[in-house]
C-alpha cells in the first residue's frame, strides 16, 4: 500500500536495515528507531500507520513503548516482533495489536501491515 508509513524498532543494528529494506521493497514508508524511548518520541504525534517493534531492548522495552503510547493516546497499531516462547508471549499480547515469533516471515508482516493500515 503506497503512502503507508511504517515506523520499525530494534535495537540490533543488522535487523533495523534489513527489516528496513525489506518493508522498503514492499512498497512503504519506512523510519526506524533503536529503542523504545526512540519509538515513543518519534510515535506521539501520530505520523505513522504501524509501528512495528522488538519486545527486549535497551532504555525501555516494546512492551513498555506501548504502554505508554497507549496511556498518551496513540492509537497507532502495534506489532511486536519477539524471540519469546509461545508461553510467554500470552503474557505480552494484551499490550499489541500483533505478535510474531522470530524467525519472522516478511510476506506475513508485510500482509498484517497493509491489513491493520487500512482500519
Amino acid at each position: 500500500m503506497p503512502g503507508t508509513r511504517v515506523l520499525i524498532v530494534d535495537d540490533d543494528k543488522l535487523t533495523l536495515n534489513t527489516l528496513k529494506d525489506l518493508l522498503k521493497r514492499c512498497g512503504f514508508e519506512v523510519e526506524t528507531a533503536e529503542d523504545g524511548m526512540e519509538m515513543f518520541y518519534k510515535s506521539v504525534p501520530g505520523d505513522y500507520d504501524v509501528i512495528v517493534t522488538d519486545m527486549n531492548m535497551p532504555n525501555l522495552s516494546g512492551a513498555g513503548a506501548a504502554q505508554l503510547l497507549t496511556k498518551a493516546g496513540c492509537a497507532t497499531p502495534i506489532i511486536c516482533i519477539t524471540g519469546l516462547s509461545k508461553d510467554q508471549i500470552q503474557d505480552i499480547r494484551s499490550k499489541f495489536r500483533v505478535v510474531l515469533q522470530k524467525p519472522l516471515n516478511v510476506s506475513l508482516l508485510g500482509r498484517i501491515i497493509r491489513k491493520l493500515a487500512v482500519h
